[in-house]
């Protein structure tokens, strides 16, 4: 395209200076040749008025020189359009990252829909990357590291936005208003596919902060996140909505105060789950849920309570297919307010739920079992229900309403 713009400007340009009534103007230096373009495609050529010996391609064959009509947008930057033939493009600038620059470049421009690294990159000090909607960046296995002594968001994504196969490791100096990823509103789609991530800080002072603030997450594939900051971080905030479906989950926190998910809402479908707290996993008030579908999992905590509120507990919904296990105590310190673990199963998929040292008062914790097809195991005993219903699970031993199977 390039060539035919230089001959078509020669060629205008020459017959202006070259025009004489009284001279025949010369082929050749109003840019036509005699020699056949190998690019021109078939009936391509002009020819000279005055001598049909000289010619200029003006329609080349997009296919010999590498324009194609597949879809490069996924991958492309910059498309670049065949003469006479639009449909036809060449990619001008991919849409692949080497180094920060070119990352944060590429990502911020909306010109790409997946972002690829070529190679493992590092953020400059408190540097980050704020996502243009629809923008994905593809770590293709390779590891994104960065590091930050102040406040700000290392990441912000927009609408339709996310990692996928990708490592991400973090070092914070000051927790204080630092947010590994943010988002402009909690309705933003961000999706997480087989991502890794490791957070570690030397900052210990006692205030607390989010990984995840606003945003709808959608996680699927393997999760893998290991937070050993030495100080009070929720993972999930509750201002970020939590959608795990077909995933591998592996989550720890070491923080005696770190909480992982601040329900919000929560929904895990097609997932085995290994997920341990140093505080707690789910924490939340009555309007706060968490729901579990096809999914095996063990849920830990070591100082709070497995589940803890302040003004009612979230609500669990263990449906169909499920194995779940909530490892330690389970916490209400408001005895006053009712709260129930809801249990569904059926015959080809039943449900499992095993809660393991529940040495404190469940207050006024039930267990509302809506048919017949689930158990419940209680610190090794196991109870199949009777009939469907609810009942506190301090009463459970005790209650006609579940059986004790020897």
């Amino acid at each position: 395209m390039r060539y035919v713009l230089i001959l078509l400007g020669l060629m205008f340009a020459n017959v202006a200076q070259a025009m004489d009534c009284e001279k025949v103007p010369d082929c050749a230096s109003l840019g036509y040749s005699t020699k056949d373009d190998p690019n021109c495609a078939d009936n391509g050529y002009m020819y000279c008025p005055f001598d049909q010996d000289y010619k200029v391609c003006v329609q080349y064959n997009c296919e010999a020189l590498g324009f194609t009509e597949s879809d490069k947008t996924s991958w492309c930057a910059d498309l670049i359009k065949c003469k006479g033939n639009e449909k036809m493009t060449l990619c001008q600038k991919p849409c692949f990252a080497i180094d920060y620059n070119s990352l944060k470049e590429l990502a911020e421009s909306g010109d790409c829909k997946v972002v690829t690294m070529r190679d493992d990159i590092e953020i400059p000090k408190n540097q980050g990357i704020t996502f243009a909607p629809n923008t994905v960046i593809d770590g293709g296995n390779h590891t994104l590291t960065s590091t930050g002594n102040q406040a700000y968001n290392l990441y912000y994504f927009a609408e339709n936005t996310g990692f996928k196969n990708i490592n991400i490791v973090h070092t914070q100096e000051n927790m204080s208003n630092f947010y590994f990823s943010d988002s402009s509103t909690s309705s933003n789609q961000i999706s997480l596919e087989n991502v890794s991530m490791k957070l570690t800080s030397t900052d210990s002072k006692n205030a607390a902060s989010y990984m995840f603030y606003k945003g709808m997450y959608n996680i699927t594939g393997k999760f893998d996140l290991e937070d050993k900051l030495p100080r009070q971080v929720s993972v999930f905030s509750y201002d970020a909505t939590r959608n795990f479906k077909d995933a591998d989950v592996h989550i720890l926190t070491t923080h005696g105060n770190s909480d992982i998910f601040s329900l919000g809402k929560l929904t895990m479908e097609n997932v085995t789950a290994d997920v341990q707290s140093a505080a707690t996993v789910f924490i939340g008030n009555v309007d706060a849920q968490a729901s579990f579908k096809n999914t095996k999992g063990t849920f830990h905590a070591s100082n709070l309570g497995v589940i803890y509120g302040t003004k009612g507990l979230p609500r669990l919904v263990i449906q169909e297919g499920c194995d779940i296990t909530l490892s330690a105590t389970i916490q209400l310190t408001n005895s006053d307010i009712d709260q129930k673990i809801e249990l569904s199963g059926t015959a080809e998929k039943p449900t499992k739920l095993t809660i393991i040292d529940a040495s404190k008062s469940f207050h006024k914790l039930s267990v509302q079992a809506h048919d017949l097809n689930v158990t419940l195991v209680i610190n090794g005993t196991t109870y199949k229900p009777t009939t469907a219903t609810t009942t506190l699970l301090s009463d459970v031993a005790n209650s006609p309403n579940w059986t004790q199977v020897q």
